[in-house]
Protein backbone atom coordinates (compact mmCIF):
# COMPACT_ATOMS: atom_id res chain seq x y z
CA UNK A 1 0.00 0.00 0.00
CA UNK A 2 2.75 2.48 0.64
CA UNK A 3 5.27 3.55 -1.25
CA UNK A 4 8.34 1.81 0.28
CA UNK A 5 9.64 0.14 -2.95
CA UNK A 6 11.01 -3.59 -1.57
CA UNK A 7 11.96 -2.25 2.34
CA UNK A 8 9.93 -3.68 5.27
CA UNK A 9 8.87 -0.58 7.33
CA UNK A 10 6.70 -1.39 10.37
CA UNK A 11 3.85 0.57 11.34
CA UNK A 12 3.83 2.03 14.72
CA UNK A 13 0.71 4.24 15.23
CA UNK A 14 -2.66 5.19 13.44
CA UNK A 15 -4.90 8.03 14.22
CA UNK A 16 -8.20 8.60 12.36
CA UNK A 17 -8.81 12.62 11.64
CA UNK A 18 -11.96 13.67 14.32
CA UNK A 19 -13.87 14.08 11.02
CA UNK A 20 -13.03 10.43 9.55
CA UNK A 21 -11.67 12.06 6.24
CA UNK A 22 -8.00 11.06 6.66
CA UNK A 23 -6.13 8.30 8.47
CA UNK A 24 -2.68 9.27 9.30
CA UNK A 25 0.21 6.30 9.99
CA UNK A 26 3.39 6.31 11.81
CA UNK A 27 6.45 4.01 11.04
CA UNK A 28 9.50 2.99 12.50
CA UNK A 29 11.22 5.05 10.50
CA UNK A 30 10.15 8.48 11.83
CA UNK A 31 7.80 8.73 8.90
CA UNK A 32 4.16 9.60 9.01
CA UNK A 33 1.74 9.17 5.95
CA UNK A 34 -1.41 10.53 5.31
CA UNK A 35 -4.28 8.37 3.41
CA UNK A 36 -7.18 9.41 2.58
CA UNK A 37 -10.35 6.88 4.58
CA UNK A 38 -12.67 7.63 1.89
CA UNK A 39 -10.33 6.17 -1.00
CA UNK A 40 -9.61 3.29 1.14
CA UNK A 41 -12.80 2.40 2.18
CA UNK A 42 -14.34 2.30 -1.31
CA UNK A 43 -10.97 0.14 -2.74
CA UNK A 44 -12.48 -3.52 -3.41
CA UNK A 45 -10.34 -6.19 -1.20
CA UNK A 46 -7.04 -6.67 -2.95
CA UNK A 47 -7.58 -4.05 -5.91
CA UNK A 48 -5.59 -1.47 -4.44
CA UNK A 49 -3.99 1.27 -6.79
CA UNK A 50 -2.02 3.00 -3.64
CA UNK A 51 -1.25 6.45 -5.08
CA UNK A 52 -5.04 7.10 -5.01
CA UNK A 53 -4.96 6.69 -1.30
CA UNK A 54 -3.10 9.65 -0.50
CA UNK A 55 -4.08 12.95 0.91
CA UNK A 56 -2.41 15.38 -2.38
CA UNK A 57 -1.18 19.16 -1.93
CA UNK A 58 -2.27 22.03 -4.42
CA UNK A 59 1.54 20.60 -6.34
CA UNK A 60 -0.46 16.92 -6.22
CA UNK A 61 2.43 15.86 -3.71
CA UNK A 62 1.16 12.55 -1.40
CA UNK A 63 1.51 14.44 2.00
CA UNK A 64 4.68 12.42 3.90
CA UNK A 65 5.59 14.10 7.25
CA UNK A 66 9.18 13.98 8.02
CA UNK A 67 9.48 13.92 12.12
CA UNK A 68 11.88 12.06 14.18
CA UNK A 69 14.38 11.87 11.35
CA UNK A 70 14.74 7.84 12.02
CA UNK A 71 13.15 7.35 15.21
CA UNK A 72 10.07 5.54 15.11
CA UNK A 73 6.63 7.49 15.48
CA UNK A 74 5.04 6.52 18.99
CA UNK A 75 1.63 8.30 18.71
CA UNK A 76 0.02 10.42 16.80
CA UNK A 77 -2.97 11.95 18.41
CA UNK A 78 -5.38 15.31 16.01
CA UNK A 79 -6.46 17.79 18.33
CA UNK A 80 -10.52 16.84 19.14
CA UNK A 81 -11.39 20.16 16.80
CA UNK A 82 -8.97 18.71 13.86
CA UNK A 83 -7.04 21.71 13.75
CA UNK A 84 -3.59 20.14 14.88
CA UNK A 85 -2.10 16.84 14.55
CA UNK A 86 0.46 15.55 16.70
CA UNK A 87 3.79 13.52 16.60
CA UNK A 88 5.12 11.70 18.86
CA UNK A 89 8.28 9.55 18.77
CA UNK A 90 10.64 7.61 20.56
CA UNK A 91 13.83 10.38 21.87
CA UNK A 92 11.35 12.70 23.69
CA UNK A 93 10.50 14.61 20.18
CA UNK A 94 6.94 15.76 19.21
CA UNK A 95 6.47 17.75 16.31
CA UNK A 96 2.89 19.79 15.94
CA UNK A 97 0.82 19.76 11.98
CA UNK A 98 -1.14 22.52 11.43
CA UNK A 99 -3.57 20.22 9.49
CA UNK A 100 -4.63 22.85 6.77
CA UNK A 101 -3.11 26.07 6.07
CA UNK A 102 -5.41 29.32 5.66
CA UNK A 103 -4.59 29.62 2.13
CA UNK A 104 -5.41 26.19 2.10
CA UNK A 105 -2.38 25.35 -0.52
CA UNK A 106 -1.03 22.96 1.72
CA UNK A 107 -1.79 20.18 4.45
CA UNK A 108 -0.33 19.41 7.41
CA UNK A 109 2.62 22.49 7.74
CA UNK A 110 5.16 21.97 10.73
CA UNK A 111 4.15 24.40 12.94
CA UNK A 112 6.16 23.91 15.89
CA UNK A 113 8.62 20.72 16.94
CA UNK A 114 10.15 20.18 20.22
CA UNK A 115 11.67 17.95 22.79
CA UNK A 116 9.03 17.44 25.43
CA UNK A 117 10.88 14.34 27.57
CA UNK A 118 14.25 12.86 27.64
CA UNK A 119 12.90 9.64 26.93
CA UNK A 120 9.99 7.95 24.69
CA UNK A 121 6.77 8.78 24.84
CA UNK A 122 4.05 6.66 25.65
CA UNK A 123 0.90 8.71 25.14
CA UNK A 124 -0.43 12.26 23.99
CA UNK A 125 -4.28 13.34 25.04
CA UNK A 126 -6.30 16.81 24.82
CA UNK A 127 -8.44 18.35 26.83
CA UNK A 128 -11.38 18.96 25.73
CA UNK A 129 -11.56 22.61 25.06
CA UNK A 130 -8.12 21.85 22.91
CA UNK A 131 -6.46 24.11 25.58
CA UNK A 132 -4.35 21.83 27.10
CA UNK A 133 -2.12 18.59 26.04
CA UNK A 134 -0.96 16.22 27.63
CA UNK A 135 2.17 13.34 27.13
CA UNK A 136 3.29 10.56 29.45
CA UNK A 137 7.08 9.30 28.76
CA UNK A 138 8.31 5.59 29.39
CA UNK A 139 9.90 7.02 32.64
CA UNK A 140 6.09 7.59 34.12
CA UNK A 141 6.30 11.46 33.78
CA UNK A 142 3.46 13.12 32.62
CA UNK A 143 3.78 16.91 31.12
CA UNK A 144 0.90 19.59 30.79
CA UNK A 145 0.87 21.94 28.01
CA UNK A 146 -1.26 25.07 27.72
CA UNK A 147 -1.90 25.84 24.32
CA UNK A 148 -2.63 28.65 22.62
CA UNK A 149 -3.57 29.36 18.77
CA UNK A 150 -2.69 32.37 16.71
CA UNK A 151 -2.85 32.63 13.33
CA UNK A 152 -0.39 29.43 11.96
CA UNK A 153 1.24 29.43 14.90
CA UNK A 154 1.03 27.84 18.16
CA UNK A 155 2.13 28.87 21.69
CA UNK A 156 3.16 26.29 24.42
CA UNK A 157 3.68 26.12 28.16
CA UNK A 158 4.78 23.65 30.41
CA UNK A 159 2.22 24.12 33.22
CA UNK A 160 1.21 22.26 36.60
CA UNK A 161 -2.05 24.32 36.25
CA UNK A 162 -4.45 26.07 34.44
CA UNK A 163 -4.90 29.66 33.75
CA UNK A 164 -6.27 32.16 32.13
CA UNK A 165 -5.12 34.89 29.74
CA UNK A 166 -4.29 37.12 32.44
CA UNK A 167 -2.28 34.70 34.25
CA UNK A 168 -4.72 34.00 36.99
CA UNK A 169 -4.92 30.27 38.41
CA UNK A 170 -8.47 28.81 37.21
CA UNK A 171 -8.08 25.34 38.08
CA UNK A 172 -5.27 22.23 38.74
CA UNK A 173 -4.84 19.99 36.04
CA UNK A 174 -6.90 17.16 37.98
CA UNK A 175 -9.97 19.26 37.38
CA UNK A 176 -9.76 19.24 33.15
CA UNK A 177 -12.24 17.12 30.86
CA UNK A 178 -10.40 15.27 28.89
CA UNK A 179 -11.31 14.19 25.00
CA UNK A 180 -9.54 11.16 25.48
CA UNK A 181 -7.42 9.24 28.44
CA UNK A 182 -4.54 7.02 26.83
CA UNK A 183 -2.11 7.48 29.74
CA UNK A 184 -1.52 4.55 32.17
CA UNK A 185 -1.07 7.08 34.99
CA UNK A 186 -3.15 10.03 36.17
CA UNK A 187 -6.18 10.85 38.49
CA UNK A 188 -8.75 9.42 36.04
CA UNK A 189 -6.66 6.06 36.22
CA UNK A 190 -5.76 6.09 40.16
CA UNK A 191 -6.15 3.00 42.15
CA UNK A 192 -7.00 0.63 38.78
CA UNK A 193 -3.56 -1.98 39.00
CA UNK A 194 -2.74 -5.48 38.22
CA UNK A 195 -2.24 -7.08 41.69
CA UNK A 196 0.22 -9.64 40.20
Amino acid sequence: LLPYDEERVAATAVQYSPDGEHVCVGFENGDVWVLDASAIAAAAPMNWESDKFFVKNSDDDNVKLNTTKGKAISVLRYRPDGVLLVAAGLGGKVTIFLVQEPDASIAYAVIKSFRAHMCNIRSLDFSEDCKLMQSTGVDNQILYWQMEMQASEVNLAAVREVTDASGNVEHGVQDVVWATWTSALGWPVEGIYDVN
